[in-house]
Parts: C-alpha cells; structure tokens; sequence
C-alpha cells in the first residue's frame, strides 16, 4: 500500500524539502529495483527509470493523483478528448513547476537551457531542435499532447519500446516571450535531450513491417500503429531514420531487415477514450 506522506504533502502545499525530494527518490528507486510497482505503467517501462526515464518517472509519480482514471474507460471524441486534457494542464503545470524548482532543473530563462547551440532548421510545431553535439537538445510544447502528464507518459513509454533513441528530460520552464514559437493554450515547455542519430529515410512499407514484426497493426492514418495496449503514431520517414555505416551505406541485420531509429514518436496507453479498442485500464497506484 502507499505511504507517501512527505511527497503528499509537498504536492498539495507546494512546498518540497529535503525529506520530500528524498522520499521521491527512494520511491524511484523502490520502482525501479522492483520492491514497488507503480500500475500506471507496464514493468518493462520500470526498468529504465533508474536511466533515462528517471525524471520522466518522478513527474508521472507526482501528477498520479491529477488523472481521473475513470474518464479513460469511455469512448471520447477528439474534441471532448482535448477539452478534458486541457482542462487538467494548469494544476498540473503548478505541481511540476514547485517541485522543479526544489530539484533544480526550473529554467526562469529558457532560452539558457540552449544557450550556445545550433538551432537545426527541422523542428515541428511541436518541438524547437539544436543540435548539442553527440545529442539532440529540444524545447518541447503541450501542443500535441495537452496537459504534462500525456507528455511525460511518451517520453516513458517511447524509452520502452525504443531505448536506443532514448528521451531524457532535462528540465522545464515557461516561453513567455515566444522564443521557442507559438503555443496555442500554454507556455509551458519540457526541456529533453535524445541521441543524435545518422541514416537515410526508410520507406513507409520498411516502417510497417517493422510495427508488425513488433505486434502492432497499421490504422486508417498510415503512420499511427496500435494494439489493444498502446498506440504509437507520427511514424513518417522524418520521424523514423535507417541507420547507416561510417560510409553512408545502409545498415541491415542478418535477416535482411533494416535497422531502424525512431525519433519523435508519439506513445499513447490505448486506454478506451482514445477510440480505438484499446484495452488498457488506468491504475495510478503505488503498491
């Protein structure tokens, strides 16, 4: 059962002290190291926690009181959908803010968070991209996903299913003067790095068949894939890289198939609200 008393605390006043970052990170670790299990997400998500996802993890652990599991299990419109995502985006912005701060990783000028890299001309509405050497630095809206929690669950869940390009946040802060582009309903950013990855585009039919080997089924829209637990989507040949050699020639492994790099996936729970027969069942539950 759960005994948080501290990390309790520190959400609904908003004031974290040692002892509370402490418990949090006690908490991850317990997670991680398997002594706990936190239900929102598969076990194979828990084994990066202690890596990559480790931040990610602590938000989704402090924003677990703020979902409302029961409105996953009936099927939304994309417009209801967005309403009661957006809705929840202000608290939740509030709890991550204090406690970011407590930690450290609260940009008051975001714009120190890429100060002194390249900006890369291939950033989308929904990420601003530089280019920090050996990694990927990216300023990261609510645009597509609403509220912070959805954005923390792709970035958990991308690192689950694709570890090699691994999302690894950074920090957050708020565009107040537009420097990052529009946002229709927030300013609030996630700051994340990610491996620079090199290769060629692969084809649409190279993607597919990659989904499916994984267990996944190609929908309507060609580049979202899902199965009764998850959907992945946004898989374009931009967002999809076939890795290649020190020679630019294409890399394949020894069954001919090629070696693939996903970027800016899109990672949902197929929960039933999102109307594509999804099976998963909320549980935001530490025990």
């Amino acid at each position: 059962m759960e005994n948080n008393s501290n990390i309790d605390r520190a959400i609904a006043t908003g004031e974290w002290d040692s002892t509370a970052l402490t418990e949090l990170d006690n908490l991850i670790n317990d997670i991680e190291n398997g002594r706990k299990h936190f239900k929102r997400f598969p076990l194979a998500a828990e084994r990066h926690f202690g890596a990559s996802s480790r931040l990610a993890a602590k938000v989704s652990v402090i924003l677990r009181g703020e979902a409302d599991a029961g409105s996953t299990q009936q099927r939304l419109t994309k417009l209801q959908r967005r309403k009661r995502d957006q809705a929840a985006s202000p608290r939740q912005e509030r709890i991550i803010e204090s406690w970011a701060k407590a930690e450290g990783i609260w940009y008051e000028n975001l714009s120190d968070a890429v100060r002194g890299l390249r900006l890369l001309a291939n950033h989308s509405s929904e990420a601003v991209v530089y280019d920090n050497g050996l990694n990927l630095t990216k300023i990261v809206s609510l645009n597509h996903f609403f509220n912070p929690q959805f954005v923390t669950d792709r970035i958990i869940l991308h690192n689950m299913f694709f570890p090699v390009t691994s999302i690894k946040l950074l920090g957050f802060g708020r565009d107040f003067n537009n420097l990052f582009g529009e946002c229709d309903f927030s300013d609030f950013r996630f700051v994340v790095d990610q491996p620079y990855t090199k290769g060629v585009k692969p084809s649409i039919e190279q993607i597919k068949t990659f989904m499916e080997k994984s267990g996944f089924e190609q929908q309507r829209t060609p580049t979202t894939y899902k199965n009764d637990y998850f959907i992945i989507s946004d898989l374009h040949e931009g967002n999809v890289i076939h890795a290649t050699d020190l020679a630019d020639c294409p890399l394949y492994d020894d069954e001919g198939n090629p070696t693939l790099f996903f970027i800016d996936t899109d990672c949902r729970l197929n929960t039933p609200d999102q109307g594509k027969d999804g099976k998963y069942v909320v549980d935001n539950g530490i025990e």
